[in-house]
């Protein structure tokens, strides 16, 4: 079953706003629905990778550490666990990058306090000034750098655990 791909963040965000506006669950000015809007997007792209990733495990470790008695938790920690430490790492940095460049959702669902680097960017660069637009270029470059760190490290763990 595939996940769709295709929502956009600023449908999720409207829908985050227009689900949690009433009785009990209003939510709207909370802190963390903005991590829970960044994780919602992210999912589908973490899922389908790891999903893959499981799909290429052949099935004859599983059966071959069953009969040779390891329980179910043990053959999940032994075979599954190891194998998927590094799409899983890979997922979790792909997650990571989409949080940090989200801007459809967080557009929506930010409130003082909890800007995010994106909206912090377009907040800056929607007032005049060269001063203004210096300082939304210095955090647009310390977001980048902040990406490239990611994928670097990333790339490093990959490459040390391939010796």
């Amino acid at each position: 079953m595939a996940i769709p791909v295709v929502v956009s963040a600023v449908v999720l965000g409207l829908g985050f706003i227009l689900a949690f506006r009433n009785g009990p669950f209003d939510w709207r000015g909370k802190w963390w629905l903005l991590p829970v809007a960044h994780a919602v997007v992210a999912v589908p792209l973490v899922s389908r990778g790891i999903a893959s990733s499981m799909r290429q495990i052949p099935d004859d470790l599983r059966s071959a550490a069953a009969t040779l008695g390891a329980s179910p938790a043990r053959i999940f920690s032994s075979i599954d666990v190891a194998l998927l430490r590094r799409p899983i790492g890979a997922a979790s940095t792909l997650a990571a990058l989409v949080s940090l460049g989200e801007f459809g959702a967080s557009s929506l669902l930010s409130r003082r306090g909890n800007e995010t680097l994106t909206m912090t960017i377009g907040r800056l660069l929607g007032r005049p000034g060269d001063l203004v637009q210096a300082q939304a270029f210095v955090v647009a470059t310390v977001l980048g750098l902040l990406c490239l760190c990611l994928v670097s490290f990333v790339d490093l763990a990959a490459a040390r655990e391939k010796r």
